[in-house]
């Protein structure tokens, strides 16, 4: 189970559709001006609900959730270049005319566009509160802003991320930090904080390798937002909390690989429950996110989401933070498009590993020997 641990043809939808309730809450906000992993290893459930659930869809225990945006080549600056004016014509002796003046000319000096923002390279944990503060206000100033380019909110949304992964691991920040985050922010930072500690609480131990796994680009998000909104209307499961499961498991498909509990696919079945609950191809995010709302609303939901989540997840530290991410993706406009750029990060026993997309091992790798190359 991964944490985020990110644009295709748009999908027309009913007034009343996920997606047309996501632009409505985007349009209040812009009008408002209001500002706006990962993470886990698996661990038994204190649930001590006697409630009968079909078996877990998800026993992985990856650590955590973070895509490595595509290059922009920079345009190169020309100077702008000015024609010198063209000189008059003398007038002749052996004429009475009077003598004519060619006007000067100049042409337009050109110009090229500047250069487009480029990639940073993957941002360094904050080593203090206030450093973990000023990353996270820089970054989400930058998120909400729609005059923001992509290639900038791409930036911003790593910086949220690692803000945030810090911010989460030090509890002991909170006093310092939280009566410092702006009044409008305040709630949707305590609920991020809810969800990284919540799936740090599954950690039963940190790893000395890394996963055989390949990272690749998600699905474009206007896609995988059609997706939900269709496992939505066909099951009864909202969007936010497919989203949410989706970004948990494998960072909205970043992650090809099996699971050491041997879950497959971009959210994370084993195989015996694809079986039972869903059909067409493990691997597809489609299928397999229509599958996942088909699992829970079997499970559960929409009227006990609390039961048909831990029936995806045995353990109250899962249901808690896919809550919280469903949550900020409900009442946060700009969440999606932030959360849509998080990254792999993989929590370690040499530290927190960011794994870019393109990492490949076909083998369990030490972390030691990745980090050597």
């Amino acid at each position: 189970m991964t944490e985020v641990c990110p644009g295709s043809p748009t999908t027309s939808l009913a007034d009343g559709s996920p997606i047309a309730r996501r632009r409505r809450r985007i349009t209040l906000w812009a009008l408002t001006g209001a500002l706006l992993v990962v993470l886990s290893g698996c661990g038994s459930s204190n649930d001590t609900s006697s409630a009968t659930t079909p078996d877990p869809v998800s026993e992985s225990d990856a650590d955590d959730v973070l895509v490595e945006p595509e290059l922009v080549d920079e345009a190169a600056s020309e100077t702008p270049t000015t024609t010198a004016p063209t000189t008059t014509t003398a007038p002749t002796s052996s004429t009475s005319e009077a003598p004519t003046t060619e006007a000067p000319t100049t042409e337009a000096p050109t110009t090229t566009a500047p250069p487009a923002p480029a990639p940073e390279p993957f941002p360094a944990s904050p080593a203090t509160p206030d450093a973990a503060l000023a990353m996270l206000t820089e970054a989400e100033a930058q998120i909400v802003d729609p005059a923001t380019d992509p290639i900038t909110l791409v930036n911003a949304s790593r910086r949220q991320q690692v803000a945030y992964r810090a911010l989460g691991a030090n509890p002991e920040w909170d006093d310092q930090v939280l009566p410092r985050v702006a009044e409008d922010r305040r709630v949707a930072v305590t609920d991020h904080l809810a969800a990284r500690r919540a799936f740090i609480s599954m950690r039963t131990k940190l790893s000395d390798t890394l996963p055989a796994w390949r990272l690749v680009e998600p699905e474009p998000k206007e896609d995988l937002l059609a997706y939900y909104a269709k496992a939505e209307a066909e099951t009864g499961i909202e969007w936010e909390y497919l989203a949410a499961i989706n970004l948990v498991e494998s960072g909205l498909g970043r992650i090809q690989g099996l699971s050491t509990a041997g879950a497959q696919g971009p959210m994370q079945f084993l195989p015996s429950t694809w079986e039972a609950y869903a059909e067409g191809d493990i691997e597809d995010p489609h299928d397999a996110i229509i599958g996942a709302g088909s699992y829970l609303a079997a499970s559960g939901g929409p009227e006990d989401m609390d039961r048909a989540i831990w029936a995806y997840n045995h353990h109250d530290g899962y249901v808690e933070g896919v809550k919280s991410y469903a949550k900020i993706l409900r009442d946060d406009p700009s969440a999606y498009d932030s959360l849509y750029n998080w990254e792999i990060v993989f929590a370690s026993t040499e530290g927190e590993v960011h794994l870019p997309v393109g990492y490949f091992e076909t083998e369990p790798i030490a972390v030691t020997d990745y980090l050597a190359r």
